[in-house]
């Protein structure tokens, strides 16, 4: 086994270099010779965004008797979904896919020979402030809780990227919301989710009523246009877009936050919480 480096750019620019739980997150460097030339191939004149750089395992297996093969980590992978999803936590900003990686590559350990590359479009992201790393460092490690399911961590980093794909989004947005609020359920499952939601983000009994009627709502016309039972026009779709993403983040701000505990947790959890038990 031996150690290669994995550079994963991102669109979002940061003042300075900060540690990770899977890398060093930088500015993008000029110094670094084999990416600057690889940029200018792939994106000429880019000279923004960040860069993740990280050692990564090359796991190389001789199957049969004369040839070996390295598996490589793949743009998509989780890792580096989390530091986008850590970083649109800790931003304002809506920008669609700023928050997805657009290019990887892989180095072998000579620091020089190129084992694969994957890119996608750029697209430029939020500038963060040296008083902004402090936070930005914060929500990826909250973002690498193991309790968070990849299914919650990709579908909102799809939700996210959405650019034209509007009901996509919404569709996204709503499978977070059952990955968070509704383990273990089968029935019932706008009712227990938007009052599970409902209990997390509200602050008064007033708050949680108006919430749950809203969040059951929304997840009633995700149904509608899912199932095609109901159409909407362009501008109701993206006010429902857009809220459904809202309350998406919060939902995730609020779990990773103050309530990890209840990441995964059972309806019978969820139920103690909605009736008043602690949080913790």
């Amino acid at each position: 086994m031996a150690l290669g480096k994995t550079l994963v750019g991102f669109g979002f620019e940061i003042a300075a270099s900060v540690v990770t739980p899977f890398g060093t997150l930088r500015p993008v460097s000029h110094n670094d010779a084999e990416l600057e030339k690889r940029l200018e191939l792939e994106a000429p004149g880019l000279s923004r965004g960040s860069i993740l750089e990280s050692a990564s395992e090359l796991d190389s297996n001789d199957r049969s008797g004369s040839k070996s093969w390295i598996q490589v980590p793949d743009i998509e992978d989780v890792r580096w979904q989390r530091v986008g999803l850590g970083v649109a936590l800790a931003s304002n900003s809506g920008q669609p896919r700023c928050f997805q990686p657009w290019l990887l590559v892989q180095y072998l350990p000579d620091g020089v020979s190129q084992v694969a590359s994957s890119f996608r479009q750029f697209v430029k992201g939020p500038a963060f402030s040296p008083k902004e790393l402090e936070s930005v460092t914060a929500w990826i490690s909250r973002a690498a809780q193991p309790k968070l399911s990849e299914i919650s961590v990709s579908r909102s980093v799809s939700m996210l990227s959405r650019v034209g794909q509007t009901a996509d989004s919404i569709v996204d947005a709503v499978i977070v919301w059952e990955n968070l609020f509704g383990v273990g359920e089968t029935h019932e499952l706008s009712y227990r989710i938007s009052m599970n939601m409902a209990s997390m983000l509200g602050r008064t009994p007033a708050d949680r009523i108006a919430l749950q009627k809203e969040i059951k709502g929304l997840y009633d016309k995700r149904s509608q246009l899912v199932h095609g039972v109901k159409s909407l026009r362009p501008e109701e779709l993206g006010q429902l877009r857009d809220r459904s993403k809202e309350l998406t983040l919060t939902a995730l701000r609020a779990m990773l936050g103050d309530s990890v505990g209840l990441l995964g947790a059972s309806a019978d959890t969820f139920t103690a919480h909605v009736l008043g038990a602690s949080r913790s």
